[in-house]
């Protein structure tokens, strides 16, 4: 009984030298510079390593590769079965260590365990959880990002997800890391021009922009903003009109990151009813020609990840406050094209990977089209992006019932502005026993009016 004790109170002793240890790195942290050596920080909380916790000196000797994920980021999760065999292939030269600072050890552990169950692959890659010092001394400026170590103890690199890869890992275990692609520290992101003026605008000393959680902006139009994207931290819309702000905003379907069609999906033209007194004011051109005063950049950054729900409704309220608007969703009946199915056995079931599209005898009149991993919702959202379905009156909705992920293989002409959707539907119908059939639904449809003495309608994101 007294070796017992002994035992419970040596581990507890333990944990609190562990916890002090951490916290006095907590409190000198920064964030490090290229070159510079890493200091020997505790990696805490481990799963799938021999011990509970370890060090970055447990590792020197290999290229350690720090890969920043949290259970609800899909590309880190697809990411897996590649970072295996990566691990694999170079054995004692490298060490993957997944970084998790946003979960605990047993929500992680958990995570992982049911992610083994259900892909039916062994997962071996150890991950460090509940993390508050690797974060601070790397930050991520999205989810994944790479920090590489070298064998000798320093941080030399920075990447995104993709960059984490066969040839990047020969590059750096060479020596060139130039030859990498690197993304930005967040500590240079951080200084966004933006910022600058705040302090004399307001006469407020914002400090550091590093310890801001979160901003969003309202901006004219300028030249320099480019890169319309959503990701788990924010969102940047460059010079956009309002309406097409508020469609992006209000985008029923959910981004698919890399998917390369339908990436950053919109509000269909007929989901929207805009009811606002002075209509010229959302346009983005007046007579065929861009009207840049009618144009605005929308920033939102937050230093930790959010759910695209979470995104949408926090650029839903700044659109709203900030152009005075009154958005909200109403049940409405319209005639629509619903697709049904007669059979869906007839269309492949895939069951995993990526949305993609692939082009056959590209630029002949015969370019086939083949469509793969797309759910109906998606590949209906695909096909309202594109003519004649983009210039329709109609919505379209889903009523196949089928559950799984659509493979289907098109002509393209049929999907072009001087065909109508029956050529198109003949086919469906003629090959996968697919239809359209036009017939009148009660469905969700955004009405944009103007805020009446600045009382802002509730942000409704249930779609």
């Amino acid at each position: 009984m007294r070796t017992l004790s002994l035992k419970i109170t040596m581990i507890f002793l333990f944990s609190i030298c562990l916890s002090c240890a951490q916290a006095n790195f907590d409190k000198t942290i920064r964030i490090l510079s290229y070159g510079e050596e890493v200091p020997d920080y505790p990696l805490v909380n481990m799963v799938n390593y021999p011990k509970e916790s370890a060090k970055i000196s447990d590792f020197k000797g290999k290229a350690m590769i720090l890969d920043y994920w949290f259970t609800g980021c899909k590309p880190c999760i697809a990411s897996w079965p590649k970072l295996e065999k990566l691990q694999q292939k170079y054995g004692d030269k490298i060490q993957i260590v997944l970084v998790n600072h946003m979960q605990d050890k047993t929500t992680v552990q958990q995570f992982m365990d049911n992610w083994e169950k259900h892909s039916g692959t062994t997962f071996t890659i150890p991950s460090v959880t509940g993390d508050t010092t690797l974060f601070k001394a790397f930050p991520p400026s999205g989810y994944p990002s790479i920090a590489w170590i070298d064998p000798n103890g320093r941080f030399q690199a920075f990447t995104d997800g993709s960059g984490l890869n066969e040839e990047n890992i020969r590059f750096f275990l060479n020596g060139n890391t130039k030859a990498m692609t690197e993304k930005k520290l967040i500590s240079e992101l951080q200084e966004v021009d933006v910022f600058k003026p705040l302090p004399d605008l307001l006469g407020v000393d914002w400090g550091d922009t590093s310890q801001l959680q979160y901003y969003s902006t309202i901006s004219s139009y300028s030249p320099k903003s480019t890169g319309m994207r959503i990701v788990e931290n924010g969102t940047i819309l460059p010079n956009m009109s309002i309406l097409n702000l508020i469609r992006d905003a209000y985008a029923i379907h959910e981004p698919q990151p890399k998917a390369g069609v339908a990436n950053y999906p919109t509000l269909p033209s007929t989901r929207y009813i805009l009811g606002a007194k002075d209509a010229m004011r959302f346009q983005g051109r007046i007579n065929g020609k861009m009207y840049l005063p009618n144009l605005y950049t929308y920033r939102l950054i937050f230093k930790e990840p959010r759910t695209f729900k979470q995104i949408k409704k926090k650029m839903q309220e700044d659109i709203q406050n900030y152009f005075n608007l009154d958005i909200r969703w109403e049940k409405q009946k319209r005639k629509c094209l619903v697709l049904k199915a007669e059979d869906t056995t007839l269309i492949n079931d895939f069951k995993g990977g990526r949305e993609k599209v692939f082009i056959y005898n590209k630029g002949t009149f015969k370019e086939t089209y083949k469509i793969e991993n797309f759910t109906p919702m998606r590949f209906l959202a695909y096909l309202e992006s594109r003519p004649p379905y983009s210039n329709s009156p109609y919505p379209i909705l889903d009523e196949t019932g089928f559950q799984g992920l659509l493979d289907l293989e098109y002509p393209s002409f049929f999907l072009d502005s001087c065909y109508k959707h029956g050529e198109f539907d003949a086919y469906l119908h003629q090959r996968y026993k697919m239809r359209f059939v036009l017939e009148e639904r009660e469905i969700d449809i955004l009405v944009i009016r103007d805020s009446e003495d600045g009382e802002i309608g509730k942000v409704n994101i249930s779609l």
